[in-house]
């Protein structure tokens, strides 16, 4: 279903966007089990490296919990950039491993892979921040 959205084989990493939505709303260790399992749901449904994925969303999750806001509201700019340079460390860390010792340079992996992917991941990101913005980072309501 995912290559429903494919330009040229680049998909964007929904799974990733999920994970790091969790990892700003729910505190690092919870954050962290999601995203092993939701990368290694990724990891079963694909024919790649088998725990790659898994290893760079917890890796991701770990970074991203610097990030973490105490207010947990978050603007537009400062989720824009922050899922930038998480998504494009978690691009650069997948696609390093899963090249390595191969053919391919590291401009032009960094050029033909690395960039399209994150600019078309934090594509999406944006999209579900915008859609999901007031229902993701309201207060919970107690009752008593």
């Amino acid at each position: 279903m995912i290559y429903l959205f494919a330009i040229y084989n680049i998909t964007p990493d929904l799974i990733l966007i999920f994970v790091l939505i969790i990892s700003y709303k729910e505190e690092r260790t919870p954050a962290m089990l999601i995203a092993f399992f939701a990368g290694l749901l990724q990891d079963v449904f694909s024919a790649d490296f088998f725990g790659l994925a898994a290893l760079t969303k917890v890796i991701i999750v770990f970074v991203a919990s610097f990030f973490q806001l105490p207010t947990k509201k978050y603007s537009l700019l400062y989720y824009t950039m922050s899922f930038l340079f998480l998504i494009f460390f978690h691009d650069l860390v997948y696609q390093f491993i899963y090249a390595l010792g191969g053919e391919i340079g590291f401009f032009k992996l960094l050029i033909f892979y690395i960039l399209p992917s994150t600019i078309y991941t934090l594509i999406f990101g944006v999209m579900a921040y915008l859609i999901l913005k007031r229902k993701l980072w309201q207060k919970p309501i107690n009752v008593e």
